[in-house]
């Protein structure tokens, strides 16, 4: 808790940015692991992914598994103590939690699956200190989750968004008053905030800021920088509600149009002129302030009635209430720039991906923050873009169609294959990098992403969770 600030006390400018300061930019503690003495930091992933029902996956209108009903996944989580989980190898069974807050089950190492708006299911691990632990384990928990979706006769889906669905057929549904306040306020903007919660999906790389305060802002710079390359290289996301959408990465699309004062990046310059700590605290805190509020809480989590900044709530009071660290706190959790800072790196910009190359952008990301020689390589080639990020951003929703986005996504990569051999060894999970190696070989190097192959089939059969399952026995068989 920050001194002489708790949840009752009255909030200023400057106690937003000393919370900023202490918990959202820190360094990593010193201590490394016996096995890896050049450690670099923590490693920790979540994936999203769509649950279909299984007589449904020959379909192009595949049916959704729903959170609610005595067929729903919650129905299923809560009978899942009292079956034979020998099939799956929990010991202890996983534990289904609902209470208050939002449902979570948590796994027997700690780790959790949570469910967004749309009835996605998310895996998140645990922080691990090697590449190769975190892994190790992200397959073990979905060999265990594909046995047990068997079971309920289910299948789990990795897109970059639900391709087969529009928002009204989807629903909302998670329920809980935070997520029906979020719904109501991105109404109010448009169409795509409700696409955002209840079709995209994504792969989110967690990792440390380093153990000084360079290592932090070098590894922060870095990571927006690289945003607009990952998106088009990782493009998984080109059909929408059954039809061939405009774009490679649709899902980049509508987090680029959800809401324009909370996505995206904040005020760099300052960063790349200071480099220095201080000035990254300054801009993600004027990034946040420039936010509008999305709900009160102690209002019955009511939406604003007119569009108001944080900035301006602060000096304003909504309805007689004015906020108190713990409403900025619920803000920073609903902010969605390409890199949000949470006292460790979440890295947002890539689709989510076929499990085949799910490992794929950890490894990249690992090897080009956490190696020192690959971090100055990117901040020399991509610095001189710094004024030029946002348009690349929008250039990125087509893939590797630019000429010039191509080739420096290209370069990138190639740093990324060079730089991860430098890493500690228990860094160096050798199938992890068999499978970059051969994402740039068809990929990258070629100028597609997998968009494209997905467009591919589309073009001769649309598409269906089986053909998805095809397309990833292929890719399968071009690892050596």
């Amino acid at each position: 808790m920050l001194p002489h600030c708790d949840d009752y006390s009255p909030l200023t400018i400057e106690s937003c940015r000393e919370y900023i300061s202490t918990e959202i930019f820190k360094c990593r503690p010193e201590t490394q692991p016996a096995k890896a003495p050049q450690w670099p930091g923590m490693v920790g992933v979540e994936v999203e992914m769509l649950l279909v029902q299984r007589e449904s996956v020959n379909s192009i209108n595949p049916r959704l598994v729903p959170l609610e009903g005595d067929q729903g996944l919650f129905s299923h989580f809560r009978n899942l103590a009292s079956k034979n989980t020998k099939k799956i190898s929990a010991s202890p069974p996983w534990s289904f939690q609902e209470g208050e807050g939002s449902p979570k089950v948590t796994l027997q190492k700690g780790d959790q699956f949570t469910f967004e708006p749309g009835g996605q299911l998310e895996y998140s691990s645990n922080p691990y200190r090697c590449l190769s632990d975190m892994t190790a384990r992200l397959s073990q928990v979905q060999n265990e989750l594909d046995a047990w979706l068997t079971e309920i006769n289910s299948q789990a889906v990795q897109l970059g968004m639900n391709p087969w669905h529009n928002p009204e057929t989807i629903q909302l549904q998670m329920t809980k008053p935070r997520y029906q306040a979020m719904n109501s306020y991105f109404k109010r903007i448009g169409k795509y905030g409700q696409k955002m919660m209840r079709q995209t999906c994504s792969i989110q790389i967690n990792l440390d800021f380093g153990g000084t305060d360079s290592a932090l802002t070098r590894r922060f710079l870095a990571a927006n920088l690289l945003a607009p390359f990952t998106t088009a290289i990782f493009a998984n996301s080109p059909i929408d509600e059954g039809k061939v959408s405009d774009f490679l990465n649709f899902r980049s699309h509508i987090w680029q149009n959800i809401d324009k004062n909370r996505t995206g990046f904040p005020e760099l310059s300052s960063i790349a002129k200071n480099d220095t700590k201080e000035a990254c605290i300054d801009a993600y805190l004027q990034f946040v302030l420039d936010a509008n509020v999305v709900f009160v809480s102690s209002l019955d989590f009511r939406v604003p009635s007119q569009p108001i900044t944080f900035k301006r709530w602060l000096q304003t009071p909504i309805h007689g209430i004015r906020p108190l660290l713990k409403d900025f706190i619920t803000h920073l959790s609903l902010q969605f720039p390409e890199v949000r800072p949470k006292g460790f790196m979440e890295i947002r910009s890539v689709d989510g991906q076929s499990r085949i190359w799910q490992t794929v952008p950890v490894t990249f990301y690992s090897a080009l923050l956490y190696d020192d020689a690959s971090l100055e390589q990117v901040l020399e080639l991509l610095l001189p873009d710094l004024q030029n990020l946002s348009e690349l951003w929008l250039e990125a929703r087509f893939g590797l169609a630019s000429e010039k986005l191509r080739k420096k996504c290209q370069q990138i990569m190639e740093i990324a294959i060079e730089g991860v051999g430098r890493l500690p060894a228990c860094y160096q999970c050798r199938e992890s990098i068999r499978k970059m190696e051969t994402y740039h070989h068809l990929f990258t190097s070629r100028g597609r992403t997998p968009a494209d192959d997905l467009l591919d089939i589309w073009q001769q059969h649309q598409f269906t969770p089986t053909q998805q399952r095809s397309l990833e026995e292929r890719w399968s068989t071009e690892i050596s």
